[in-house]
């Protein structure tokens, strides 16, 4: 259990909750388990985890201030009032560096405007349910949801399981919660989800086997038909797991960007010739930059500065762009300061790469 707790918390920092309600669960279960006697082992399991923990926790203290895993849970503890354990941390915890985006959006017309916030909302609200339904792979779900509920009404049901199905949907409520309190909102990502997934493969292996039992005594029809889902349940797992690399070969939104980024990034490399490096790295608590040059502002292309050998911009940092990178759905704040230095053409959409002006 020591191990199983620092492994995740040292693997997936948002995991810290989650393994908080873990160990209560462990703690109930190990007092109930004595008749209520002193639960040393799950009390010596955390303490083991801890002192495994704390050079990490050490660290992530002297740069952000708080002994958490995760800066989003220091900034949620700054929140609620609590003081800081470390009033001097090594990173900056203001993100008011005074530093603007030069790239600016081009605002749609005014009739337009209402509709297009209207649209913008539906999408987010619909990217939010789809990415919630792929972190709990959905196909394994339609047998796993029948065995849960059959088990229950069959009596068949164990203690276990209600520690499992728990520690499943638990894993989702506390992930949610971050992210109400952080964010505002409930856009959990489904690779965040992902990693609780497996604590319901039992049920989905189950029901598998169940619905295999049922259709061999069906006639050949019902067998071909057991041979295809088998088939269709790994043709999907291959494609979810490749889906991301084969997207940007399809000629879609993941063609243009990966054709965009290697095209501006091969020619910034070639024409910056500045010092590739500053004498100390800038960041803040949720901002990681590091020394490398050029600092490319591109809204769109998120991966650009480091392909070019340098890193993107962020506002929340000091630093001052070297390059902006725009197409015909923004424009620069502060055209005084850079000149075009490049157009090019990728899927019928122009970008354009302006340069800082040296003054």
């Amino acid at each position: 259990m020591s191990l199983s707790i620092t492994l995740l918390v040292l693997n997936r920092a948002e995991m810290i909750l989650f393994v908080a309600l873990a160990g209560l669960l462990a703690f109930k279960f190990d007092i109930c388990a004595q008749k209520y006697r002193f639960p040393w082992r799950s009390l010596t399991s955390g303490l083991i985890a801890l002192i495994l923990i704390s050079p990490f926790l050490f660290y992530v203290w002297q740069n952000v201030g708080y002994p958490v895993g995760n800066a989003h849970i220091a900034i949620m503890l700054k929140r609620t009032g609590l003081i800081q354990t470390n009033p001097t941390p090594r990173l900056a915890q203001s993100q008011n560096t005074g530093v603007q985006n030069s790239i600016v959006p081009i605002k749609p017309a005014r009739q337009t405007e209402t509709c297009a916030q209207a649209s913008i909302i539906l999408k987010r609200y619909m990217h939010n349910i789809a990415s919630t339904l792929k972190g709990f792979y959905p196909l394994f779900l339609i047998f796993a949801l029948p065995v849960i509920y059959l088990r229950i009404k069959r009596k068949q049901w164990r203690a276990e399981e209600y520690i499992l199905l728990w520690l499943w949907l638990g894993h989702y409520i506390v992930l949610q919660a971050q992210q109400l309190i952080y964010e505002g909102n409930y856009n959990v990502h489904d690779r965040y989800l992902i990693s609780a997934a497996p604590l319901a493969f039992g049920w989905t292996a189950l029901g598998m086997i169940d619905s295999a039992v049922f259709l061999k005594t069906k006639g050949k029809i019902a067998r071909l038909a057991l041979y295809l889902m088998g088939t269709l349940m790994f043709c999907w797992i291959i494609y979810n797991g490749s889906k991301i690399l084969l997207k940007e070969f399809w000629g879609g939104k993941k063609t243009f960007e990966r054709d965009a980024q290697l095209t501006a990034a091969q020619w910034i490399r070639e024409d910056f010739k500045g010092q590739r490096a500053d004498q100390q790295e800038r960041g803040t608590w949720c901002t990681y930059l590091g020394r490398h040059r050029p600092i490319i502002e591109c809204p769109f292309l998120k991966s650009v500065g480091y392909l070019a050998g340098g890193q993107n911009f962020y506002s929340s940092a000091p630093l001052s762009q070297d390059y902006l990178i725009t197409d015909s759905s923004c424009t620069i704040r502060d055209p005084e300061n850079y000149s075009l230095a490049r157009s090019f053409s990728i899927n019928n959409r122009i970008l354009r790469i302006y340069k800082r002006v040296k003054k």
